[in-house]
């Protein structure tokens, strides 16, 4: 199709073409907005990467590729948080990621250590945002402004299992003060 472009989000210059993007939005947002605003560069890493990643049912539709796309949104939302705080200061970053339980089985409890790792798996992009984890992706602890913790009613479940619903003595309530 004469005209189309495809922006290949596992391609090397990806992040840098994602920056620009940001850029841009940021110089708009700058003359339109009053104060201060709210930027999510990327919406929950974790489930991106899973989702599009890992069993393909969203863009980019991949199997098997998770950790790799995880990587590499976080490398785009670095730079993004960059190129947006060239354009203002006057803007607060969010890095909204899923809060999730999982539990091993109670007739595999073998698997109770799986099912741990699994669960820990929800701060892995906080973690490389920040520079924790996977300090070559450049990320840096003033990169993490505002944590987005988001929770929906599919976020417990048996390792290798079903969904756990309210009042299974599995689950775990998640509140705030």
């Amino acid at each position: 199709m004469a005209g189309s472009y495809r922006l290949d989000v596992f391609a090397a210059h990806f992040p840098e073409k994602f920056s620009r993007f940001a850029g841009a939005f940021a110089r708009m947002l700058n003359g339109e907005a009053n104060g201060s605003s709210f930027i999510a560069p990327v919406n929950e890493i974790s489930f991106m990467a899973w989702a599009g990643g890992d069993i393909g049912i969203l863009n980019p539709f991949a199997l098997g590729r998770g950790p790799e796309l995880k990587r590499q949104l976080v490398r785009a939302t670095i730079e993004a948080i960059e190129s947006i705080w060239g354009v203002t200061k006057n803007v607060r970053i969010i890095a909204p990621e899923p809060v999730i339980h999982i539990t091993a089985d109670y007739k595999r409890t073998h698997e109770r250590e799986l099912a741990e790792n699994y669960r820990l798996s929800m701060f892995e992009a906080w973690d490389m945002i920040s520079g924790r984890r996977s300090s070559e992706l450049g990320g840096r602890p003033a990169y993490l402004d505002i944590l987005g913790v988001n929770f929906y009613d599919r976020n417990q479940w048996i390792h290798d299992g079903p969904v756990l619903h309210p009042g299974d003595e599995r689950t775990v309530l998640f509140e705030t003060s």
